[in-house]
């Protein structure tokens, strides 16, 4: 039985103040009631997931250009068992590591570090890339928690919890002088305090790289289907610097990679005699609540003319291309199930035979069905360029984009 959580669920934690600056002044935008879960794939035929959604708000606090959930879903929930992104299985995140290299390499030429700390490692695809530059590289995630402290090659180690999880681990006997933190700290209830643990532990000339998905991006490319569960924090480029200031940080650069999730990395550095870069002068003026919610509402209208073409193709329409893990949170928006696909396709092989878990939807390969006689929609807009040109590759009749921009 699947079922709606509500609030006052023990699973589901309530927050009403500002991350970073504590106030109580956050103001409530957008309202998504029953906000799907992401990211659950299981093989085909297994049950569905314990739950379908969960009610949500997006909250805003104009003094930092910050946003937030209003509601904090347990970890139990949202990376379960069903719970399947692996980095190096994502063609997407694959690319945003390499433009992740490419700009840490441009900050430290030929430089090399004694102890590497990825924060969020993942299946350590990129902590691999980065073991030629150090002596040492630690990485930290729950994924690894059946081997938890050990060296998985010769130089990596692998600290299998949440980073607010080891806090009483002795990092100041690693001293990492190299902390990386790719797209974690927007999945963090209390960012502040982890950024502020890790500046007390890193060694007193420690080179910091962080890189998250920049809300102003997501207003600019109207991804409202980018705020789900997962994601607590939604940072501005103004937001995240003002913390990595207030923490101690001092600003070094930072890199915008617009084509990933309107991503942006910034570059800090541990060093109180270091001079500051100068940082010009952002425009925020795109951040106000009036711009926010006229931007959902129009997001909201496309998607209801999407739905009309959707309804209308429905007999035509006849599969989705690309399993993204996000696809529950575009269905939630769309307002259908997709029940009329026959399958999603998807060129990566591990999904092939498995199924969303809040979606009446297997994957296959997409050899499997005929393009020339067929409607496809593209499912997995974070792709949508090099999905919409191998569509017209493989002869689609017709192809559906369901958002307002391709970027």
């Amino acid at each position: 039985m699947t079922d709606v959580i509500t609030m006052g669920d023990p699973r589901v934690s309530t927050a009403q103040r500002c991350a970073l600056c504590q106030r109580a002044s956050v103001v409530p935008l957008i309202d998504l009631p029953a906000l799907p879960l992401t990211g659950l794939l299981c093989p085909s035929g297994r049950e569905r997931a314990a739950c379908e959604g969960i009610d949500q708000e997006f909250l805003w606090c104009e003094q930092c250009r910050h946003g937030r959930l209003k509601h904090e879903v347990s970890r139990e929930l949202l990376y379960g068992r069903h719970y399947a992104f692996r980095t190096s299985m994502t063609t997407t995140a694959q690319d945003g590591i390499r433009h992740f290299v490419a700009f840490l390499r441009e900050l430290i030429g030929p430089g090399r570090f004694r102890t590497i700390l990825d924060v969020g490692c993942n299946d350590v695809h990129l902590t691999r890339l980065l073991a030629p530059l150090a002596e040492r590289c630690i990485g930290i995630d729950p994924v690894w928690a059946d081997q938890d402290g050990k060296f998985i090659e010769p130089n990596i180690q692998v600290l299998g919890a949440y980073i607010e999880e080891i806090s009483d681990v002795p990092f100041s006997e690693m001293a990492p002088d190299l902390i990386v933190c790719r797209h974690v700290v927007e999945h963090l209830s209390d960012p502040r305090a982890v950024l502020h643990q890790l500046m007390q532990s890193a060694a007193p000339d420690a080179l910091f790289l962080v890189e998250i998905p920049e809300f102003s991006s997501l207003l600019k490319r109207y991804r409202f289907d980018q705020i789900f569960h997962e994601h607590v924090q939604y940072f501005t480029l103004h937001s995240l610097l003002r913390l990595i200031d207030e923490v101690g940080g001092i600003y070094r650069g930072h890199r915008e990679n617009f084509h990933h999730w309107g991503s942006v990395m910034v570059a800090f550095q541990k060093n109180t005699t270091a001079t500051r870069d100068t940082v010009q002068a952002l425009d925020t003026t795109c951040l106000t609540p009036q711009t926010i919610v006229n931007r959902y509402a129009s997001f909201k209208q496309h998607l209801r003319l999407t739905r009309d073409v959707l309804e209308r193709e429905s007999n035509d329409l006849q599969f989705g291309y690309g399993a993204s893990p996000m696809l529950p949170v575009l269905a939630y928006h769309l307002e259908t199930d997709f029940s009329y696909f026959q399958a999603i396709v998807d060129d990566d092989r591990t999904k092939h035979g498995k199924s969303y878990a809040n979606l009446p939807l297997s994957i296959c390969s997409p050899d499997d069905l005929p393009w020339t006689t067929s409607t496809v929609m593209i499912t997995a807009p974070e792709s949508g360029r090099s999905l919409l040109h191998r569509s017209f590759q493989k002869g689609a009749r017709q192809v559906v984009y369901p958002l307002p921009l391709v970027s």
